[in-house]
């Protein structure tokens, strides 16, 4: 579990409640604007890390928020920061937990290109959702995992060196430290596991910055408009 290296999670930390990452700046407010509206729902957290959308989801009043992440680190500051606001708290990988009761909405935010199977994932994402609820989640972009180093530069600005976009399978990055393994996938697969699990797609985004104006010049040297860095979906479990 990479979050429980000592020496990524604190620059992990760092980066993340400092909203400097893509979370902050375009990742949750596109991932929110697909929620809508949580009033009275059960809703999953899978992956909840600091907790930003758990507490949000709460104060957004659903009536029911599990938040669950394996890490030991982010859940012992989950539960050192948010205990008092009604959240319950599973430590643990999702594909080994039961839960007694369906859910209205599973949530999960930049964690599944982590997984190694993904369709038993979005099978037991499937059985685990009420009639009628959703699937919303953000994963890096297909884009970016073909080739997890891929910035170039010259006199004109930076690009992106897509490769590798159709040999899936696992990939290791330098991301604070060395090692980091993440699973690259076609965005045609994740789509077509979706649709095998029995899901329909209402939504796909792939989101840009969203939090301030950027100029021309800018958009040549900001990494987040060089490529597309993440992908969003809503899926609907069918009744």
């Amino acid at each position: 579990m990479i979050y429980d290296d000592e020496v990524f999670f604190e620059n992990y930390q760092k980066l993340r409640l400092n909203d400097t990452g893509l979370n902050g700046k375009m990742e949750e407010p596109c991932i929110r604007q697909l929620i809508g509206d949580v009033s009275g729902l059960r809703v999953l957290d899978i992956g909840s890390g600091f907790g930003h959308q758990a507490v949000w989801l709460k104060n957004n009043h659903a009536v029911e928020v599990v938040a669950l992440d394996p890490s030991d680190n982010m859940i012992e500051y989950l539960k050192k920061n948010h205990h008092d606001i009604g959240i319950e708290f599973v430590h643990g990988y999702y594909e080994d937990q039961t839960f007694k009761n369906r859910f209205d909405l599973i949530l999960s935010s930049m964690a599944l290109h982590y997984v190694e199977n993904l369709e038993l994932f979005f099978l037991k994402c499937f059985r685990d959702l009420n009639d009628g609820g959703q699937l919303i989640f953000s994963m890096e972009h297909p884009v970016c995992t073909a080739n997890p180093e891929g910035y170039s530069e010259d006199k004109n600005g930076k690009y992106w060196r897509l490769n590798n976009y159709f040999n899936e399978g696992e990939r290791t990055q330098k991301w604070f430290v060395e090692g980091v393994r993440k699973n690259h996938r076609k965005l045609s697969t994740i789509l077509n596991l979706l649709i095998s699990c029995g899901f329909k797609i209402k939504k796909i985004e792939e989101p840009h910055p969203l939090d301030k104006d950027y100029s021309e010049n800018e958009k040549k040297d900001d990494c987040f408009w060089v490529r597309p860095s993440i992908v969003v979906i809503k899926v609907e479990k069918l009744r």
